[in-house]
Order: structure tokens, then C-alpha cells, then sequence
């Protein structure tokens, strides 16, 4: 008897599980311990249904326990193999979804430790990329202040330079008047030159008429004999300072073609001259126009490094925000793995009553067998 109201009880909890928590199990199942061990039971712990089920057992158990014992084979036998048939189809639903369960539990306890360490470890991550591009977005700036203070030497170098070329541009120029100067004096002294070349063909002329006319009166002497010695006397003294007047225009006009030459290679050194510095002065004007191209160049450089400089400050500001932000994900991360460390810990207690669940069946599979040879006994004496 002990054996049929155990197998009775026992497929009430196991329909009781399949609709309601595991707690509901525990009660049914200390409920039944009570029942068998004669005790009273408190059915306002339990469900109304369930509480309603166990009364109608108890009820027949003792009801049975009054009754001839062949009246109580011919009416509870075919409900005891009922009760024992849907008892063994539930403990087999049952044990098929434990394995589901268990791997839900299982795979879901995984799944979320591994997304919290992921999750951990990309912001982790993320919080090293940010740290290197901070020290990155520092070393440009530095670089660029080196840059720019780099340009503005420049720039200061420039007009250094300008400042010496314009120098010399004005000492250029001052050589350019006194080779122009040096080459008027030179024009008028070549002037003076061929003046006194004429002049000196001029004196040479006279000279030689003279000479000439020496020549006729010594002629002239000697055809008068006696009384024209004295006059051949003056005539050939006269023809002596012709030839020396001669010799001296010969020796002048050697000088001047000399003088001329010499004039005419500082004409040409003076013009050359004059032609190297007018070069001198152009590559100047170069040279100045160049410093003024540096100067601006090294002007717009500095500014649009400066510009540059004040982008990479304001990047390295927008980078400390993400770092706070980050910071701040940090702090939110550590809250949400404390308000997560109880659900690991409910997933962990699901699985130890998911083990409790598959022992409880494994003790309800040896009551169903030992209810099953009860009841092909209780059979046999029938028969």
C-alpha cells in the first residue's frame, strides 16, 4: 500500500513540476514523505490544485484501508497503471529537457562571462590606443613648435639677408656712378687726345715746311756766294729746329697713339667693368627678390604651422574628453559587473537545482520501477 501511494503522490509532483518552479517540487515531494510517514500535512503551502490532488489520494488511501481487498484491486489497479504510465512519459519529458536546460544554462553562464571579459578587454584596449595617440598628438605638437620657431628663424634669417643684399645693391649702385663717372672722364680725355693729335699733326706740318723753306733759303745762300753765307748760316740753324721740332711731334704723337691704346683698354676694362657690375646688380635684385620670396614663404609657413599647432592642440583636448569618457566607461563597467555578478550567481544556482533536478529523477525512476513489481505482484494475486 505504502508502494501505490508513493507512485500516486509521486506523478502528482511530477505534474506539478512540469507546470510550476522547482520550490513547488520540493513541497510536493516533503509532502509525501509526511504522508507516508502517517503525519499531517499543511496543504495551505501548497498549490490549490495540487492541494486538492493530494487530498483526493489521501482520501482514497484511506478509504482503501477500509475496504475488502479484493474490492480495492478491482478499482485502484487501473488507475495506479494510469498514474504510472503518465508518471513515466513525464520523467521522460523531463529528462529530455534537462540536457537543453543544462546546456542553456551552461552556454548562457559562458556566453556572458566571456561578452563581460571582451567587453573588458576592448575597452582596455581601446584606453592603450587612446594613451598612444595622446602621446602621439603631444610629440607632433612639439615637432610643430619646433617647426615653427624653426620658420621664424628663417624668416628673421631672410630679412637679415635682404637687409645685406640691399646693402650691397646700394654699393652697386654707387660703383655703377663712379664707372659711368670713370667713363665720361675717360670719353673727354680720348677728346683731349685726338685734340692734340691734330694739333701735334699740325705743329709736325709746320715743322716740315719749315724745313722746307730752310732748305730753299740755304739754296738760295749758296747761289749768292759771299754775301749769302751768313743767311745760310740762320737757314741751316732753322732747318736744325725743324728736324727737332719734327722729332718731338714724331716723339708726341707716339706718346698720344700710346696714351690712345691705354685709353682705349680702360674704356674697354671700364665698359666691362660696367657691363659686371650691371650683372652684379640684377643678380642683387635677385637675390633681394629671392630673400623677400623666403621671407613671405617663411611667414605663411609659420602661420599655417601655427594653425596646425592650434588643430593638434584642440585635437589632444577632444582626445583627453574621449580618455574621460572612456575613464567614465571604466567606472560604468565596474557597476555593471557588480549588478551582474548575481545573475553568474543565479546561473550557477540554476545549474546546482538542475543536478538536484536530474538526482530527484533518478530517485523517481527506481520508485516507478519498484511501483511497476508492486503492481505486477498486486497483479498476480489477483489472478
Amino acid at each position: 500500500m505504502a508502494g501505490l501511494a508513493l507512485g500516486l503522490v509521486s506523478a502528482v509532483a511530477v505534474s506539478a513540476y512540469l507546470s510550476r518552479p522547482s520550490d513547488d517540487l520540493s513541497r510536493i515531494l516533503d509532502a509525501l514523505e509526511a504522508l507516508l510517514d502517517g503525519e499531517s500535512v499543511d496543504l495551505s503551502k501548497l498549490g490549490a490544485e495540487t492541494a486538492a490532488r493530494i487530498t483526493a489520494i489521501e482520501d482514497k488511501i484511506k478509504a482503501l484501508g477500509k475496504r475488502n481487498v479484493e474490492v480495492q484491486r478491482v478499482s485502484v489497479l487501473p488507475e495506479i497503471e494510469t498514474v504510472l504510465q503518465n508518471l513515466e512519459e513525464a520523467r521522460e519529458k523531463l529528462s529530455s529537457l534537462l540536457p537543453t536546460l543544462d546546456v542553456g544554462v551552461s552556454v548562457e553562464h559562458d556566453e556572458l562571462t566571456s561578452a563581460l571579459e571582451r567587453e573588458r578587454s576592448t575597452v582596455a584596449e581601446l584606453g592603450d590606443y587612446i594613451q598612444t595617440l595622446t602621446a602621439g598628438i603631444e610629440e607632433m605638437n612639439t615637432q610643430a613648435q619646433a617647426l615653427t620657431d624653426y620658420a621664424l628663424e628663417t624668416a628673421n634669417m631672410a630679412e637679415t639677408g635682404k637687409r645685406i643684399s640691399d646693402n650691397v645693391a646700394l654699393n652697386v649702385a654707387s660703383i655703377t656712378e663712379v664707372n659711368q663717372d670713370m667713363e665720361r672722364a675717360v670719353s673727354i680725355l680720348v677728346e683731349h687726345s685726338k685734340r692734340i693729335g691734330e694739333i701735334v699733326e699740325v705743329i709736325s706740318s709746320i715743322a716740315e715746311q719749315t724745313n722746307l723753306l730752310a732748305l730753299n733759303a740755304a739754296i738760295e745762300a749758296a747761289r749768292s756766294g759771299e754775301h749769302g753765307r751768313g743767311f745760310a748760316v740762320v737757314a741751316e740753324n732753322i732747318r736744325e729746329l725743324a728736324d727737332q721740332s719734327k722729332k718731338s711731334t714724331d716723339q708726341i704723337t707716339e706718346l698720344i697713339r700710346d696714351m690712345q691704346e691705354s685709353i682705349d683698354t680702360v674704356v674697354s676694362s671700364i665698359k666691362q667693368e660696367f657691363r659686371v657690375t650691371e650683372e652684379i646688380k640684377d643678380a642683387v635684385q635677385e637675390l633681394i627678390a629671392a630673400f623677400d620670396d623666403i621671407a613671405r614663404r617663411a611667414n605663411e609657413t609659420a602661420n599655417m604651422i601655427k594653425e596646425l599647432s592650434d588643430s593638434i592642440e584642440g585635437q589632444a583636448q577632444s582626445v583627453q574628453m574621449l580618455m574621460d569618457t572612456i575613464n567614465g566607461v571604466y567606472a560604468l563597467q565596474d557597476e555593471i559587473s557588480n549588478v551582474m555578478l548575481p545573475v553568474v550567481e543565479s546561473f550557477t544556482m540554476m545549474q546546482s537545482r538542475l543536478d538536484e533536478i536530474r538526482s530527484g529523477l533518478k530517485d523517481l525512476e527506481q520508485s516507478i520501477v519498484e511501483s511497476k513489481e508492486l503492481l505486477e505482484k498486486v497483479s498476480t494475486v489477483r489472478r
